[in-house]
């Protein structure tokens, strides 16, 4: 047996609750401030009703991370992927006095 299981797309789940992750996962990456590719975990109890369980601002990318496994899902492989990110990427800097 795998030690973790990575349901992408969540296919158990239906698509009135999808959607609803889907929108809660945007609002947690707005209410922090998230930029570049961030990647928000849930739980869904037995009733159907979704938790935020972590937001990852800087998510795995081995072969065996979720970002790339959830972008190849997508027909975004690694390279493009990486081009991507870089791509849409800011140097921020901040000066303190």
């Amino acid at each position: 047996m795998p030690a973790a299981r990575h349901l992408y797309p969540a296919a158990p789940l239906e698509r009135k609750l999808y959607d609803k992750t889907l929108r809660m996962a945007d609002q947690a990456c707005a209410a922090l401030g998230c930029e570049g590719a961030p990647r928000v975990d849930f739980r869904v109890t037995a009733k159907g009703k979704p938790y935020v369980l972590e937001v990852n601002t800087l998510p795995g990318m081995t072969a065996l991370s979720l970002l790339p496994e959830i972008a190849r899902s997508k027909g975004i492989f690694f390279p493009d992927l990486v081009e991507n990110i870089l791509d849409h990427a800011s140097l921020k800097t901040k000066l303190e006095h």
